[in-house]
């Protein structure tokens, strides 16, 4: 971090045959036994020396370090056939109650005609009443599901001083939404940036529509990116109001941050001048990772991590587009090392960086 607290890079790329020096004692710890506090420990070396071979164009050492990261997947546990009819019930509970939620908020929706009404009189986004109504929702699904969230500090009260932001979080299950919604609490409540299929859902979709969720279109990265600048701007700007998106791009398929962060987040940042408010969720993954039907009972732990600010304002030009992802490419990196550090469990011995 510099002095004026921007995200930089750590240090110079590595030339390449310190790189692949470093690969190869990297590849004979991966393969040597180890216990899952030591393979995290090992993620967070492989990502820091990814970050680095990605902002360097390293493609051999980024081929090799994508082969390797399988190697560290994460081992769980079966479920009993106990769990396992347990799991079917929640679920079939979680749905009906998701389902049931998603008809109630599409039948309050005219609701948000109040809300300009609301803000003059000093009553702030969280605590508007479809705010509230969602975050009950959430809580309700959650509990369904046998889910508990515990959220370490303040919590978003970490960031009251902040207007809004670009709200960022590791993508580990189905139920991520519902649990920022809840951790959140009443101190904002962000809009959503999700793949356009889920707006296609019936009732689901709709209600998402109505609340004013943000679709984007994944298959189309310069209109993604058009869609947020666009549809956030009117957000953030006449509202007020903070949006959620994973930078993973999709739900993590091995209990590790999904790596590179796609830079449509930091793009969104700089073009809105807006904070990124990195929130780490530990423990929604070992509950439902993607090869099980449903989430497992148990509690999720939620922190809230100091809040980053956006990149420099660029001039329009020919070269925008190009300065910009270098500048990424670091904030990319140093986001990333702050969240591996608060969701990979303790002992690791990272800190979350603060400005200055």
């Amino acid at each position: 971090f510099s002095a004026n607290g921007r995200l930089i890079c750590e240090s110079a790329p590595e030339p390449l045959m310190a790189a692949m020096t470093e690969l190869s004692a990297l590849q004979s710890a991966i393969e040597a036994p180890h216990t899952e506090g030591e393979g995290e420990n090992l993620f967070v070396k492989l990502a820091r020396l990814r970050n680095a071979a990605e902002a360097a164009g390293e493609g051999e050492v980024l081929a090799a370090l994508d082969e390797l990261r399988p190697k560290l997947r994460r081992q769980l546990s079966r479920p009993s056939l106990a769990a396992k009819v347990h799991m079917v019930w929640r679920l079939l509970l979680t749905l009906i109650v998701t389902i049931w939620g998603c008809m109630a908020l599409l039948l309050f929706t005219p609701l948000r005609l109040t809300h300009p009404l609301l803000r003059p009189l000093g009553v702030p986004n969280g605590l508007l009443p479809l705010d509230v109504l969602e975050l009950a929702w959430a809580h309700l699904v959650l509990r369904a599901a046998g889910v508990r969230v515990r959220v370490e500090g303040e919590g978003a009260g970490r960031w009251s001083g902040i207007p809004h932001g670009v709200i960022v979080y590791n993508h580990a299950s189905n139920l991520d939404p519902f649990i920022l919604f809840v951790a959140c609490g009443g101190h904002r409540a962000p809009k959503f940036v999700g793949k356009k299929v889920l707006f296609a859902v019936p009732i689901f979709g709709w209600m998402s529509l109505a609340l004013g969720q943000v679709p984007i279109n994944r298959g189309d990265p310069k209109k993604s990116i058009a869609t947020m600048n666009e549809r956030v701007a009117a957000i953030m700007s006449r509202w007020s109001r903070s949006v959620a998106v994973s930078p993973e791009g999709t739900r993590t398929k091995d209990g590790h941050l999904v790596l590179p962060f796609k830079k449509g987040v930091f793009h969104l940042s700089q073009q809105m001048q807006a904070p990124i408010l990195p929130l780490a969720i530990h423990g929604a993954f070992d509950l439902w990772p993607p090869s099980r039907l449903f989430t497992g009972v148990g509690e999720i732990t939620v922190r809230a991590l100091e809040a980053q600010p956006p990149l420099p304002p660029l001039p329009p030009s020919r070269w925008h587009t190009g300065l910009l992802l270098q500048l990424a490419l670091p904030a990319a990196a140093a986001l990333a090392v702050l969240l591996i550090g608060r969701t990979s469990g303790e002992g690791l011995g990272t800190t979350a960086p603060s400005s200055t």
